[in-house]
């Protein structure tokens, strides 16, 4: 195999695009003013030309991070009238560990008490269509190239995002904030065997678990020093037996070091002061009921604990704390 070159494509100032005016008049600017717009067509551009090395292409989407600055076709999508609120429920933090109530609730209650909430709903919804339109620009222009049989696709965002629920914003631990979208497209032949096609896995598996994925689904050498571990054979078979959880952490450099470890059936959180929370996934996919203090669940609680980070790295790039 020849060597791989490498192609990060992504805008360096994606913000100011034509934001909402005073008038509350959504952006009008064409849509090709986008820097996620542009950056897609980068994207799009690199697969029509000729490469004679296998690459790897990266193609970062801003959108849908805050701010919801999209073209006004895509909030037309979302009419306000149509928009429905998630569900919530009042009383949701009264079994909530005191580190996890401030994770929550403070600024979606000002947004719900100023009556903006589906103006919010439809923001992050329009900011949604346009990052789909600007990956569908990119797999249209997979498909007319010469490497659509031979290009394994991956889709993925960095974490995900409440829009009500339980709060407004990132930065939790629970189900909506840390569930992210990740899709696996591959040839109908890969050096670890055909891959399943249109199936949906429900094992949990971490975004530091796709380096090794990838090195093993393109028959690459194994790197020792990486960590996470290679879910190809998930990719293979999504059915396939899978014994580990998914290990989630909320940085050490805000509110000390917080983890959630989601295993197929439960989703369990741990707070730097003690705090704990233990969700039955199936039965209670919202979270509302905190299953932590239940006796019958002492088990479930004490075998999820056992796969807690034992050390914690400091946050990168932020000073120490005192």
């Amino acid at each position: 195999m020849n060597a791989t070159s490498t192609v990060s494509v992504r805008s360096s100032n994606p913000i100011p695009y034509s934001p909402v005016s005073s008038t509350g008049d959504q952006p009008t600017l064409p849509i090709e003013a986008n820097p996620d717009w542009k950056t897609a067509e980068g994207a799009a551009q690199f697969l029509q030309r000729d490469h004679d090395k296998p690459f790897f292409l990266g193609c970062g989407i801003y959108l849908p991070h805050l701010p919801w600055y999209a073209p006004k076709k895509f909030f037309d999508m979302h009419p306000l009238e149509d928009i429905e609120l998630p569900p919530y429920k009042a009383d949701d933090f009264e079994d909530i560990p005191a580190i996890g109530k401030r994770m929550g609730e403070r600024h979606i209650k000002h947004i719900r008490e100023s009556g903006k909430w589906k103006e919010a709903v439809q923001g992050c919804l329009a900011a949604d269509s346009f990052a789909d339109a600007c990956v569908g620009h990119v797999l249209d222009a997979l498909e007319k190239s010469r490497y659509r049989d031979n290009t394994i696709v991956v889709l993925w965002g960095d974490h995900g995002y409440d829009v009500g629920e339980k709060k407004i914003a990132k930065s939790a631990l629970w189900e909506q904030t840390t569930r992210t979208p990740l899709i696996i497209d591959a040839p109908g032949k890969l050096p670890t065997g055909t891959p399943a096609s249109g199936k949906i896995c429900k094992s949990p598996v971490s975004l530091v678990d796709l380096y090794p994925t990838l090195v093993d689904l393109c028959g690459l050498p194994e790197n020792e020093h990486l960590d996470g571990r290679s879910f190809a054979p998930l990719v293979n078979n999504p059915n396939a037996d899978w014994p580990y959880p998914a290990i989630i952490t909320h940085s050490p450099h805000w509110l000390g070091a917080n983890h959630a470890v989601r295993s197929r059936e439960f989703h369990y959180i741990h707070y730097s002061d003690g705090g704990e929370e233990l969700y039955d996934v199936k039965a209670d996919p919202l979270q509302r009921n905190n299953l932590a203090t239940a006796p019958v669940h002492a088990s479930t609680r004490a075998e999820l604990k056992k796969w807690l980070p034992k050390k914690n790295a400091p946050h990168f790039g932020a000073p120490k704390r005192r």
